[in-house]
């Protein structure tokens, strides 16, 4: 079951220097409102085995994050402060048993993208409004932005690194994963 947390992201400060520390404590924020809400409903007899919560942010080649923009031009403008750089998308994934356990991974990538113009970040924007990504784009969808991701996980990339997280959910006895 998949549940949307009412986690402010942006009122969280944001400290380049703790990259880890920032999207670890976004997924850990996130996992308290959850694991909360479901012990509210359910109680603590009922609860779930476990509770998954992630955030990924992306960092600017000039050290600034990128947040979901709300709309059309902001998507474009941000998109196309990363036309023609490298930059860093961090996932950062946590997971709690209700015995307590908690286990956290980060997961790192460096995308590095083609310099595309304004009209064509204009279109894709139009075309895939990707207005729920951190950087204002999708690599599945496809759009000949990304030359090339560095990173142990490419499901990463996409937003949930799913073999970093099979091993996690494997270590806290949860079966049937691959």
């Amino acid at each position: 079951m998949a549940i949307v947390p009412d986690v402010d992201e942006r009122a969280r400060p944001w400290h380049p220097d703790d990259v880890e520390g920032y999207v670890v404590g976004l997924a850990e924020a996130k996992l308290d409102a959850v694991r909360a809400r479901l012990l509210a409903e359910e109680g603590p007899q009922r609860g779930p085995l476990v509770v998954l919560a992630a955030d990924q942010v992306v960092i600017a080649p000039d050290g600034s994050l990128c947040h979901q923009q709300p709309d059309v031009p902001s998507a474009t403008a941000q998109l196309m402060r990363l036309a023609g750089t490298t930059h860093h998308l961090v996932n950062g994934v946590v997971l709690a048993t209700l015995s307590g356990r908690l286990e956290r991974i980060v997961d790192r990538h460096v995308v590095t993208m083609t310099n595309f113009g304004e009209a064509e970040a204009a279109a894709y924007v139009e075309t895939h409004r990707p207005f729920e990504c951190a950087g204002s784009y999708r690599i599945e969808d496809d759009a000949g932005f990304v030359i090339s991701v560095e990173g142990d996980d490419p499901t990463g990339v996409i937003g949930l690194p799913m073999r970093k997280v099979a091993k996690m959910l494997r270590r806290a006895g949860v079966t049937g994963v691959a």
